[in-house]
């Protein structure tokens, strides 16, 4: 797709800014700012900037093989299951123009170990969550606000690491535990 050709056109656009001892600590996080204003000065349309900037923001992971399981469904939540393969595929054309194999950096690989936890069907977002805000303003009388998102995302990081935590009762427990060391911090 072009969002990708996009994406690989330019997801380094932030290196010459970055260049330190042959290193470029960053690149991404400039780069993607860089992108979203080159392609705003073109009026790109705003999903298709934001995929493509997205994209570049994220173009950097290191996979190495003692990547834990959660560590890959962190990888699947932060990026998002929706960009996932385009990642991948960026990946891979970065390889190739870098004259290395196109799944250089074990991406067979972790596209093998993506698939096998997304089949187990963990929870890698707040719908995934066996309880919603809902269910926690009622069990801990809460109001809707940041503080239930924190908490929300407090909970979806639990999960993330220990899927078997996604029961209705360990999560009320992990809640009330969770507010009980905020209301004293």
């Amino acid at each position: 797709p072009s969002r990708i050709r996009l994406a690989a056109l330019l997801h380094d656009i932030g290196k010459p800014a970055t260049s330190a001892d042959g290193r470029f600590i960053g690149h991404e996080r400039l780069g993607a700012d860089l992108a979203a204003a080159f392609l705003d000065r073109l009026h790109w349309p705003i999903a298709e900037r934001d995929r493509v900037v997205h994209l570049v923001r994220h173009h950097m992971f290191d996979y190495v093989e003692g990547w834990s399981d959660a560590a890959v469904r962190r990888l699947i939540a932060k990026v998002g299951l929706e960009v996932l393969e385009d990642l991948f595929l960026l990946r891979a054309a970065d390889n190739l123009g870098s004259d290395r194999p196109a799944d250089a950096g074990r991406l067979g690989e972790l596209r093998e170990r993506v698939a096998h936890q997304l089949a187990a069907g963990f929870a890698l977002d707040l719908r995934g969550l066996a309880v919603n805000g809902s269910d926690l303003m009622a069990a801990l009388d809460m109001t809707a606000g940041p503080e239930l998102g924190r908490l929300l995302d407090a909970l979806l990081d639990q999960v993330i690491a220990d899927p078997t935590a996604n029961t209705r009762d360990r999560l009320l427990t992990l809640a009330r535990e969770w507010r009980a060391r905020h209301a004293s911090s």
